[in-house]
């Protein structure tokens, strides 16, 4: 038999048929409260002795195991020991009543070490919570002003507010739930961003390739407005966003990215036709970053948006 000082209150573990059983002295008597991993885990090793206001006896004999007496004609009987007043079958020892689900310790009982960063709920942030009964912050994960901070907010205080609002049974049953969720939210990320990588390895090559982008490119570094509002040589950025759609031979393009030179950078939109097999610009403009200035190489300002009718253009793109 184990005792330890748990929450200021002395418990003890020992073993009932088998079975390990925690129980705390309280009103001058035993009552069984905690799980015994909880006690061993959070409390402090004691010696009962330390303790003569709780007469703990440091021994207590367990309690016979059930003997049952055999039929008659069928094997020995059980011996008048056994049984209460000389006569009778053995009295069956009392197993020890369940007090219920055991409620989770408080965070200030198992101290600021045991808990740490909770990479599930920094991973998985809202369904964390949900699959946690952390409800409160689900709101907070989808506000605006700040949803940014609730990942790092659930990763600092994650284990606590599980460890409160879960009630698990014992703190390595917690730790292996927790394992699990990070394990999940690491699963999850990590094939997401591989489907990211993947498109945009085979994805940006075939736009950067078209020749929307390429003509749209070489129009921007020949135009002299552009060069000296951004400086000589401009360069165009890696990153396009925007779609190339073609179908039997006709499509549209509508791609925007990024310019610089030494002078300052812009910003490039490209929007381009296909017919019968050949791209026609019909809109392309380079919005300075620094001025705000838009200089439109081919097309109208007002015409610049999908489905506008297309400005007639004369041999040098100039429009009419």
């Amino acid at each position: 038999m184990k005792y330890y000082l748990y929450n200021n209150i002395l418990h003890r573990i020992r073993t009932v048929r088998g079975e390990r059983i925690s129980e705390a002295r309280q009103d001058g008597r035993w009552m069984q409260r905690n799980k015994p991993d909880l006690v061993e885990h959070f409390g402090k090793a004691v010696d009962p002795a330390d303790h003569p206001e709780e007469r703990v006896e440091k021994t207590e004999p367990e309690p016979p195991r059930n003997k049952r007496p055999a039929p008659s004609g069928f094997g020995p009987s059980a011996s008048p020991s056994d049984a209460p007043d000389g006569g009778g079958p053995p009295a069956r020892p009392c197993r020890p009543q369940s007090a219920g689900r055991p409620r989770p310790a408080s965070t200030a009982a198992a101290g600021a070490d045991a808990f740490g960063w909770n990479w599930g709920a920094f991973l998985l942030n809202w369904i964390w919570c949900l699959g946690n009964g952390v409800l409160i912050p689900v709101f907070f994960c989808f506000f605006p002003p700040t949803a940014w901070a609730m990942p790092f907010v659930l990763g600092i205080k994650g284990d606590a507010w599980a460890w409160e609002k879960r009630g698990y049974m014992g703190f390595e049953r917690f730790r292996r739930a927790q394992r699990a969720w990070a394990l999940a939210g690491a699963a999850i990320w990590g094939v997401l961003l591989l489907c990211i990588g993947a498109a945009a390895y085979y994805g940006l090559p075939l736009l950067s390739e078209s020749e929307v982008y390429t003509n749209a490119v070489r129009r921007v570094q020949e135009d002299p407005r552009v060069r000296d509002a951004l400086g000589d040589p401009v360069e165009a950025s890696f990153f396009i966003n925007g779609e190339i759609t073609v179908n039997n031979g006709a499509g549209r393009g509508d791609l925007t990215f990024d310019v610089s030179g030494p002078k300052g950078s812009g910003t490039v939109r490209a929007v381009s036709k296909r017919t019968d097999g050949a791209w026609t610009p019909e809109y392309l403009a380079v919005r300075v970053h620094a001025t705000g200035e838009t200089i439109v190489l081919v097309g109208e300002e007002e015409n610049k948006g999908a489905g506008r009718k297309k400005t007639p253009l004369r041999n040098d793109d100039e429009p009419v």
